[in-house]
């Protein structure tokens, strides 16, 4: 997945395909682009807006599931702490 700076705002593409989506800030691009290379296991490359890479995250199945134990655990810590 690639986040880059487009004329109306920011858009994110899948290597390989002619299709891309665009969003008003990086940030919403950033998150749809990294919910989608979570679904597929691959990599986000996030450019700036004078279009160097700004960011490379690779994104496993190993890295989904350590953040639903980290979450898990957390509301599990944070729900103790109030009784």
């Amino acid at each position: 997945m690639v986040v880059a700076p487009k004329a109306d705002g920011w858009a994110v593409k899948r290597e390989g395909s002619s299709r891309t989506r665009v969003f008003n800030t990086q940030a919403d691009a950033i998150k749809a682009a990294t919910k989608t290379a979570r679904d597929s296991q691959s990599e986000v490359v996030i450019h700036r807006k004078d279009g160097r890479i700004q960011e490379k995250v690779s994104i496993s199945r190993a890295d989904s599931m350590m953040l639903d134990v980290w979450k898990s655990t957390h509301r599990e810590k944070s729900h103790s702490k109030r009784h």
